[in-house]
């Protein structure tokens, strides 16, 4: 997808950290098309080692994930420093007010509730990481 200021595609780095392996095919087939750069992490703990190792422009999280939920992967990634600035966008079939107020008060940057609107979530991304990345400096399939 373009953004209006640009004639090149933005190529999107994107951790999906979902335990729902039909859901991760999914998403990442979308984010595919969208013409973005999905990685799968198949709960939290991966997720975790995976935003340790590697360098995504945004996180999309589940809320309901073993081993360590979506709640607590934001909290982890907002209280360490080199990840802190991560757009998270909260992925997840709890619509109840609790969550919403949760994820959005421990510093996800967005929330969609599933079954997921690709086209709005790309949009999302679009806009949350033209914020935090330049068109020329995109992070796709680098590692650190």
């Amino acid at each position: 997808m373009l953004r209006d200021d640009q004639s090149e595609p933005t190529r999107i780095a994107a951790l999906i950290a979902d335990d729902d392996p039909i859901f991760c095919a999914v998403a990442s087939a979308a984010l595919r098309r969208c013409g973005h750069v999905p990685t799968i992490a198949a709960d939290g703990a991966a997720a975790w080692e995976a935003l340790l190792a590697n360098t995504y422009d945004v996180a999309l999280v589940d809320l309901s994930m073993p081993h360590i939920d979506g709640f607590r992967l934001i909290a982890l990634v907002r209280s360490t420093p080199r990840i802190a600035h991560l757009p998270i966008v909260v992925l997840t079939v709890r619509s109840d007010i609790e969550a919403i107020d949760e994820a959005l008060g421990i510093g996800a940057n967005g929330y969609l509730t599933k079954p997921v609107n690709w086209q709005e979530l790309n949009n999302i991304l679009l806009d949350l990481t033209s914020r935090t990345m330049a068109p020329s400096t995109s992070t796709v399939g680098q590692t650190r």
